[in-house]
């Protein structure tokens, strides 16, 4: 098997206030997409809570996160497959990893969009997890603004920049028209793959959120997408060898670092 190929998915995901069931339905996503033989899937922000952008969201977390984690533990282990998910962590907004029956690891918020800033605190740093050699970057929802973000992950070396939004308002079309234009320059820009998938439905806020999920090459090319009101998700195989192929290409990597001496 060659070893820069992976299968990777993203999920427009729908979240109630039931955590629990939050979590089973993430498990039942894992399973279908143990099927179809995916190494990674990325869930939207605050997935596992649903976005709540009030104090509540604290205490409907604290007290229930030590079964919640337990449970998570748990179906990573029971499936072999990593993923991403979102819930609050210590008062941040958080993503966080699962690989083989444990957290690998967890980005905290560090750009707050102007409502969560009295409901959430911000972060000051930003965190890749490395897989074996293969890094992830994470920018959540309105990280995704700031391209200074994703560049410092390609500096750490990162393959793949995940972004899961909760983002609302919007037609599913528009969304993913204005997603295309954030991720694929950041893929580009960057020569990385990136993915991105947003919640689906209507959350506490009585706003409606309208799916949008992207699988992009790091050339910026659209390789997968899907829009809609319904949950939905979207696979790909990406060939992480091609990011060396391009950044060895005399044209080919704008980032090098000679250009900005």
């Amino acid at each position: 098997m060659d070893n820069n190929k992976r299968k990777i998915a993203v999920v427009n995901f729908e979240s109630s206030q039931d955590v629990m069931a939050n979590i089973a339905n993430v498990e039942r996503w894992l399973k279908k997409l143990v099927e179809r033989n995916i190494d990674f899937v990325l869930f939207p922000e605050l997935c596992i809570t649903s976005y709540i952008n009030s104090f509540s969201i604290h205490h409907l977390w604290d007290e229930i996160k030590v079964q919640a984690i337990m449970q998570l533990n748990k179906i990573s282990s029971e499936n072999p497959i990593m993923f991403s998910v979102g819930f609050p962590h210590d008062s941040h907004i958080s993503q966080a990893i699962w690989n083989n029956g444990q957290m690998i690891g967890l980005h905290n918020k560090t750009k707050l969009g102007p409502s969560e800033k009295g409901s959430f605190k911000c972060a000051d740093e930003l965190h890749i997890t490395n897989i074996q050699g293969k890094f992830i970057g994470t920018s959540i929802c309105y990280e995704s603004h700031y391209p200074e973000i994703s560049s410092k992950y390609e500096d750490q070396g990162a393959h793949l920049l995940c972004f899961p939004y909760a983002s609302p308002r919007e037609t599913p079309e528009d969304k993913i028209e204005r997603f295309k234009m954030i991720i694929r320059a950041r893929a580009y820009d960057n020569t990385c793959y990136a993915c991105c998938c947003n919640s689906v439905g209507e959350y506490g806020d009585g706003q409606k959120y309208a799916g949008a999920a992207l699988i992009v090459g790091p050339k910026g090319e659209v390789i997968a997408e899907t829009c809609g009101y319904e949950e939905d998700f979207i696979e790909a195989e990406i060939d992480l060898g091609e990011i060396d192929r391009i950044k060895s290409s005399a044209m080919g990597y704008f980032r090098a670092k000679e250009n900005f001496r």
